[in-house]
């Protein structure tokens, strides 16, 4: 997989914009109990939770309108896997949910979405 460079920022932008994904931090932050957090191991299992949370949001409302960004998404994976479009409309689901694992993990990925959350804050 290609680095996740400002290209695929544009597009991630675009794909998260058709599909109309909004990362609600409010709401998870106020199913915390703060009355539980006595130290700093309490503090990263609520913090393990809350990062669970968001990727189970976040992939749920993802998968739930991709059809909303259909030609985005094949460019954004077509780009960042230096494969063609009709490539991608070909790949099975086994092959883009591994691209979606590895997409997670690219070095960059993470830092756009602190900014977008950052930035809705």
């Amino acid at each position: 997989m290609k680095q996740f460079d400002f290209d695929a920022v544009l597009m991630m932008s675009a794909v998260l914009d058709k599909t109309g994904i909004v990362i609600d931090i409010q709401d998870i932050v106020k199913g915390i109990k703060q009355d539980e957090l006595k130290n700093i191991g309490d503090a990263q299992k609520i913090g393990k939770e809350v990062g669970i949370s968001i990727v189970v949001q976040l992939a749920g409302s993802f998968m739930k309108s991709m059809h909303k960004a259909g030609p985005e998404i094949k460019k954004l994976i077509a780009h960042l896997s230096e494969k063609d479009i009709d490539e991608v409309g070909k790949m099975t689901f086994k092959e883009i949910k591994q691209f979606f694992v590895d997409l997670i993990k690219a070095e960059g990925f993470s830092d756009f979405f602190k900014q977008a959350v950052e930035s809705t804050e």
